[in-house]
Formats: C-alpha cells, sequence, structure tokens
C-alpha cells in the first residue's frame, strides 16, 4: 500500500514540473511576440515620424526660399545672361532689383525680340512744399535687353573711353510716368549697369 500511495506522488510532481516548464514556455514565448510587436510598432511609429518630419522640413524650406531675396547677379546685363540659361528660372522665382537707395520689385516681359524689365511704380520725380504739379510723379524705371531697338544693341558691347580703356557695356534705361493720357516712356540715363538683382522662389508648384 505505501508503493501504491507514493507512486501518483511521484507522478504528481512530474506533472506539476511538466506543466510549469509548459507555462513558462508560453509565457517566454508570449512575452517574446509581444516584445516583437511592440518593438514593430515602434519602428513604424519612428518611420511615420520620419516621413511626417521630411514633409516638414520640404514645407519650411519653401516657405523660407520664398522669403528670403537671394543675389543672383550684379547687375542687369548678366542678370540677362543668367535668366537665359534656364527657360524655367523666369517662371520659378519672382525678381528685384536695389537701386537709388531702394528694392524694387522687378517685373519681365516679353518685348520687341528681347526682354523689358521694369520696377513697381512709386512716386518719382522732384517735389517742393506748396508747389501745384511740377515734377513729382508716379513712375518707375524699364530696361531693354536683346531687343530689335538700336539703342539697346548699342549699349551692350564694351566701347573705348577715348583714354585707351574700356568701357563695359551696360542695359538701356528708360524712365516711365504716369499722367493723364495713361503710362508714358521717357528719356532715361543711357547705358547702365545696375543692380544687384535678387531672387526668391514663388510660392506655387508647376
Amino acid at each position: 500500500m505505501r508503493r501504491t500511495h507514493k507512486t501518483p506522488l511521484r507522478f504528481s510532481q512530474a506533472a506539476v514540473l511538466s506543466a510549469a516548464a509548459f507555462l513558462t514556455s508560453s509565457a517566454l514565448e508570449s512575452g517574446a511576440a509581444k516584445a516583437q510587436e511592440v518593438g514593430a510598432g515602434l519602428i513604424q511609429r519612428q518611420a511615420a515620424f520620419e516621413e511626417v518630419l521630411g514633409r516638414v522640413e520640404e514645407v519650411l524650406g519653401r516657405v523660407e526660399a520664398a522669403l528670403i531675396w537671394t543675389p543672383v547677379a550684379p547687375d542687369l546685363k548678366a542678370f540677362d545672361a543668367w535668366l537665359r540659361e534656364g527657360d524655367n528660372r523666369r517662371y520659378a522665382y519672382e525678381f528685384g532689383i536695389r537701386r537709388n537707395s531702394g528694392f524694387r520689385i522687378l517685373t519681365i516681359s516679353d518685348w520687341n525680340g528681347g526682354y523689358r524689365y521694369t520696377t513697381e511704380p512709386f512716386m518719382t520725380g522732384d517735389f517742393q512744399s506748396g508747389s501745384i504739379g511740377g515734377g513729382f510723379h508716379l513712375g518707375g524705371s524699364f530696361w531693354v535687353v536683346g531687343t530689335k531697338d538700336p539703342a539697346d544693341a548699342a549699349c551692350l558691347g564694351d566701347k573705348p573711353d577715348g583714354a585707351g580703356r574700356v568701357v563695359p557695356g551696360g542695359v538701356k534705361h528708360y524712365y516711365y510716368f504716369y499722367g493723364p493720357d495713361g503710362v508714358k516712356p521717357a528719356s532715361g540715363n543711357g547705358c547702365v549697369l545696375e543692380g544687384p538683382i535678387y531672387a526668391r522662389a514663388r510660392l506655387f508648384a508647376e
């Protein structure tokens, strides 16, 4: 009877040990699976975060490019050459010019086989207190480059100055004024090298 009593006791101990080993193994496998799942989730979240961060940096880069003016040419003659190097530059950027102690937005239009560069209108001319009319006008400047205008072509080439030196060519400058009969061009400063010219990216994508 004693031997019969001890046998199931030994069997129970073996069963308990076996069950404990099974449970321990299952717990480890379950824990490893959960750890792997959590790790995969972290990796996915990290990848998603990096993707969003990349988009934010791209947008901030575009905003910064649209806010900061960068010099692209020392003068209008060099700017014309820079502009013609890439057909899309005219449409991808907006431009400005520094002249007469001010900064003016510069627009580009096709004219007479070449380009016409025009500042936005601003108050020009001389004003004396108490006078009516006179030389105080709303107007601006424009330059022509590469057109069929003979005066334009005469400006571009380098010329001797009579003292054994060569004067670098420039671009033909004109003024324009608003008056009762509309906008009228006027004589300007002749052949000039004005600048520098600045550019910044436009806020659109084609």
